[in-house]
């Protein structure tokens, strides 16, 4: 019996043995490409303490898309004092890039530049091979209005669409209406492809349709019927009171009061029952007037 257990577990050990060495691990399913970010250049638009934030702000949307190894900033100046790397300006030479990439021991490096024009600001993004020097992979990324307001989207997008490039994806800013889905060839297209957003300015806006004086008519006359019903509550409580001295001088037998009283009490009766007509009358011509169809 004890034989013919360890005989069991001794093959299912093999057998693992087997399939560990025939499956890839998820380690190597998973591996990323390993890079660096290079200090972004720009023109006389951009401050080196904007560069140097928007350089950072760019690295964390990296790090967000989960779809690259990203050598940290501090680590990357260490190892470049620590290996006595000195440049003056900016690091724009192929052969400048590759000095670099081998001193950080990363197989690819994102260069990037930032530029205005007129209110737009444009970013560039080269994607390095290290190995090579050669350009893999260029992308841009555009946005309209002020640097504080728009230089999020800018690194957001710049990081969606370069690794929508090197994974031969179309970008999540592409306009859907740009071409038939059947006649576009993304792995042709999406190095050139750009991102550009409309304008909210070049977005058409419903012309706003002035009021029809026949509704003009209906809302003044629905103010009229307000008043009016006003009208009548202030004459149905004026009517109460003449009502109740004509009682009172019937009572005290006081001939001259009771018929003033008494005329009173008719004239406010008049003019509440005319005023809650006109305030009926008025809501319900209004509402005939806001009803009929507009004409052409």
């Amino acid at each position: 019996m004890n034989t013919r257990l360890v005989f069991v577990l001794v093959s299912i050990i093999f057998v693992m043995g087997l399939y560990a060495q025939t499956t890839p691990s998820s380690a190597a399913k998973k591996a990323l490409p390993n890079v660096a970010v290079m200090p972004f250049s720009g023109d006389q638009n951009v401050t080196p303490e904007q560069l140097n934030f928007i350089t950072s702000k760019f690295t964390g949307e990296l790090i967000a898309s989960n779809a690259f190894t990203v050598l940290d900033r501090g680590k990357m100046e260490f190892i470049l004092k620590e290996q006595g790397f000195q440049q003056t300006g900016a690091c724009n030479s192929s052969e400048c890039k590759v000095q670099v990439g081998q001193l950080l021991g990363v197989d690819n490096l994102v260069a990037g530049n930032l530029v205005r024009f007129g209110k737009t600001y444009a970013l560039h993004l080269d994607y390095v091979d290290v190995g090579t020097g050669q350009i893999v992979k260029s992308v841009d990324a555009e946005q309209k209005g002020d640097l504080e307001d728009v230089y999020k989207d800018l690194c957001h997008s710049g990081a969606e669409n370069l690794e929508a490039a090197l994974h031969n994806k179309p970008s999540a800013t592409v306009p859907l209406v740009a071409a038939p889905v059947e006649t576009v060839n993304l792995a042709k297209s999406v190095d050139t492809v750009q991102q550009r957003e409309v304008p909210v300015e070049a977005i058409p806006k419903m012309p706003s349709k002035p009021m029809s004086t026949k509704r003009k008519w209906a809302l003044a006359l629905w103010g009229m019927s307000l008043v009016g019903a006003g009208g009548g509550y202030y004459f149905n409580g004026k009517g109460n009171t003449d009502q109740s001295n004509y009682n009172t001088a019937i009572a005290a037998k006081d001939q001259a009061e009771s018929v003033t009283s008494y005329n009173d009490t008719k004239n406010a009766d008049l003019y509440r029952n005319t005023s809650y007509g006109i305030s009926i009358g008025a809501l319900v011509i209004g509402a005939v007037l806001w009803l009929l169809p507009e004409g052409k």
